[in-house]
């Protein structure tokens, strides 16, 4: 019942199921020694919905389908905002001179100058700005450098004021005098930080617990570093292996996972490796070493297609397209190149039971071997250019996840040359443009591929997303409409295509509340 009533004491049973509610839809974990804390939240979620009565309140969300907007608000009860610049500056310091130095000078050397950051639980987003900044002094010619730096949220209006970029003292308590005056300027309603840097970093909503990731979509894939602090305590711990798991599959090999402190023993991955010479709460993800041990899912997936390792019993044959372009393309290891071109002893199978299996390693995170085996596979291939393209797809996206982006990019455009009306090469070539922050360039691409494919839902996403960042958002609203169009010819449960294994419906519910808020 709405506004009138009494408010009664809540049970604990109803508690209870409160409790088991929010973590199951947002990770949130409340066990039974934190109840008393958690009752002094329930009078402010009871009010933003409406009610005065506080257990008919919690019995009413229990009932509703789980909408972005329901989740959205109960975020902003429960979720903590409080946050600061260069929070833990030892941290940052660590972050600074034993991973950010090193993978400065590693990329230096190959000429990847690339470096792409995802702060995980951005709040209001002095984490992800406080990284900029760092870049911004490490880097002097940084204009010359693609760097990519993402903070999300599961609280919209923590990313409104993230986005907003206007700060009080409260949040610049800990910030260096330098970085002050350097990066900020004096306002009337506080310090905003500068373009410069706002330029840098891009805010969006995920939820860890219910979203996707990584996926090309979201920007979620092939980061060097990610950043999850004060998450992962909220979390029970089946969602929190679930959680680290996933962000695991978002880091590049040699990547970095950061939490605090307090929360490193609740890290449980076998390809996570704790860092003793940075510190106990850094990790670096080494996923060749896991993927080369045994792995029953991996078993399964090699009975799909037994064919593959039988051995070749005729010589071998003559130069293909595919080896012609792998000697072509600029991969940094040219023995490693050369060492799959004249090591090829394995027979090839169909290219059904080698999409199954290649599709299989890529849900498992194992971007390594998909590379390998599709790699190996057409090499092998006697057939015209202009076929396999499905599988020359998923080794795009396995480029872009292993952080090859040159090497996607190159791959990609070859195949355009090949197959100039493939909407979804359109759509990669898009997502490896928003990469190396070519917004021009990938809206042009998801132009074409919209044209190919006026049904291309996931693309009329990412557009409507690029258009907000040039804040042309009468353009964006029309796209994000468009995809709204496109999922109501489809059931609700419906995969979207490339889109990572989102449902037509979570996305539709996505967009619904992007245009809201527009």
């Amino acid at each position: 019942m709405r506004k009138g009533q009494v408010e009664c004491n809540i049970s604990q049973c109803l508690l209870s199921d409160f409790s088991e509610y929010l973590n199951k839809n947002m990770g949130l974990f409340y066990p039974e020694k934190a109840w008393s804390e958690f009752e002094k939240k329930i009078p402010h979620i009871s009010s933003s919905f409406g009610f005065e009565n506080q257990s008919e309140c919690i019995q009413w969300i229990i009932k509703q389908p789980v909408t972005k907007d329901l989740i959205t608000t109960l975020a902003e009860h429960l979720t903590i905002g409080e946050t600061y610049f260069f929070r833990d500056n030892n941290t940052f310091e660590l972050i600074k001179n034993k991973i950010l130095e090193p993978l400065i000078a590693e990329r230096r050397l190959s000429n990847q100058k690339q470096i792409k950051i995802w702060s995980a639980a951005c709040c209001t987003g002095e984490e992800p700005y406080t990284l900029a900044m760092i870049l911004c002094e490490m880097l002097p010619n940084i204009k010359d450098w693609n760097i990519s730096i993402l903070g999300s949220d599961i609280n919209i209006e923590f990313l409104r004021r993230a986005k907003r970029g206007v700060y009080r003292d409260w949040a610049l308590r800990a910030i260096p005098e330098h970085y002050l005056q350097k990066y900020f300027q004096k306002e009337a309603e506080g310090f905003a930080i500068s373009p410069k840097i706002k330029k840098m970093v891009r805010f969006s909503y995920l939820n860890l617990i219910e979203d996707q990731y990584p996926s090309l979509t979201n920007g979620t894939s092939n980061a060097d570093l990610v950043l999850c602090n004060n998450v992962l305590i909220y979390f029970s711990e089946v969602q929190g292996r679930r959680v680290i798991a996933q962000l695991d599959k978002s880091l590049v090999d040699g990547g970095h996972l950061c939490v605090t402190p307090i929360e490193a023993s609740l890290v449980n991955a076998p390809t996570l490796n704790i860092q003793p010479d940075i510190a106990c709460y850094i990790f670096r993800s080494n996923k060749m070493a896991i993927f080369n041990r045994a792995n029953p899912q991996l078993d399964l997936l090699k009975d799909v297609s037994k064919d593959i390792h039988k051995k070749k019993t005729n010589i071998r044959k003559k130069s293909t397209f595919f080896e012609d372009f792998l000697k072509k393309s600029p991969k940094n290891d040219n023995e490693e190149k050369e060492q799959k071109l004249t090591s090829i002893s394995e027979g090839h199978s169909d290219e059904n039971s080698v999409l199954t299996r290649v599709n299989g390693l890529y849900k498992l995170g194992d971007y390594h071997k998909v590379v390998d085996e599709v790699e190996s596979y057409l090499i092998e291939s006697q057939d015209t250019e202009s076929q396999h393209i499905n599988l020359i797809m998923v080794l795009i996206k396995a480029y872009v996840n292993t952080g090859n982006l040159d090497q996607a990019k190159y791959c990609c455009e070859k195949y355009l040359s090949i197959d100039s009306t493939n909407p979804t090469l359109h759509y990669l070539h898009a997502a490896i443009f928003q990469e190396f922050n070519c917004i021009k360039e990938a809206i042009s691409s998801l132009k074409k591929a919209i044209f190919l494919d006026g049904d291309f839902s996931i693309a009329y996403f990412t557009m409507g997303n690029l258009l907000l960042t040039q804040d042309d958002f009468y353009e964006a609203r029309k796209h994000f409409r468009n995809v709204v169009i496109t999922l109501d010819k489809v059931y609700d449960e419906s995969i979207v295509p490339e889109a990572e294994e989102l449902t037509a419906g979570r996305l539709k519910e996505i967009v619904e509340n992007i245009l809201t808020k527009l």
